[in-house]
């Protein structure tokens, strides 16, 4: 799973709570870094199965930014 948050305590929450239900997560803070380490990952055989994007991430490219 890759999360994409901006907010270091979301961050820390949002892993916490997902590990807890059994996904191993990357978390990102910024839309291009997703987008990097997505693409990359498409070329393994153990890509993301589930994104999850903050739409509005400041300073940066946030998720609706991400998904055009």
């Amino acid at each position: 799973m890759l999360l994409l948050e901006d907010d270091g305590a979301l961050i820390k929450t949002g892993t916490r709570m997902l590990e807890h239900l059994g996904h191993d997560v990357t978390a990102v803070k910024d839309g291009a870094e997703v987008l990097d380490r997505y693409s990359r990952s498409l070329r393994t055989p153990s890509s993301f199965d589930l994104v999850i994007l903050d739409l509005t991430v400041r300073g940066g490219m946030g998720g609706r930014e991400t998904l055009k």
